[in-house]
């Protein structure tokens, strides 16, 4: 297996909750197979303070860990997390391809959307690389590899119509 990726979305959030998937990350599966890439806006005043401090506090412990500051104003790009990610894998895969030696095509390489507030098993990794390598080869790139979704951390503060979900 190659690296795992995990694009962190954190715009707009103090720095305690964008690390909180970083402090469960102590995961088993750090150092050199495990990097991550926080995805802000560039309008957020804090952003960049707040990646270097998150980089400084956890260097060594992932391969690498980076940041993408989405730009206002881009064509097509509302506003948002979607964009902010969409963003960040774009500036990711130019860093794997320029500087680490990885396409985003290659197969060593899987990336994982995380929310700030995600809480992932300390062994998601494990779990992941397990299932990814048993999976046929012609189904592996063709499956969205997705921790559980449970809305209970957050209930009551989410928006009605996704509650009534």
């Amino acid at each position: 297996m190659g690296m795992h990726f995990g694009i962190v979305h954190g715009t707009r959030t103090g720095k305690r909750k964008v690390e909180g998937p970083l402090r469960v990350s102590r995961w088993n599966f750090k150092g050199t197979n495990l990097a991550v890439c926080f995805a802000f806006e560039e309008r957020e005043v804090e952003a960049q303070d707040k990646a270097r401090e998150l980089q400084e506090e956890y260097a060594g412990e992932f391969a690498f860990i980076t940041a993408a500051y989405h730009p206002p104003n881009m064509p097509g790009h509302v506003p948002g997390k979607s964009s902010n990610e969409c963003w960040a894998f774009q500036v990711l895969a130019k860093e794997l391809r320029d500087q680490r030696g990885y396409e985003v095509d290659d197969p060593r390489v899987v990336i994982t959307v995380i929310d700030d507030d995600s809480e992932l098993h300390e062994n998601y990794f494990e779990g992941l690389t397990y299932h990814y390598l048993k999976a046929k080869e012609s189904d592996r790139y063709l499956t969205m590899w997705q921790p559980p979704i449970v809305h209970f951390k957050n209930f009551l503060s989410q928006p009605w119509p996704q509650v009534l979900h």
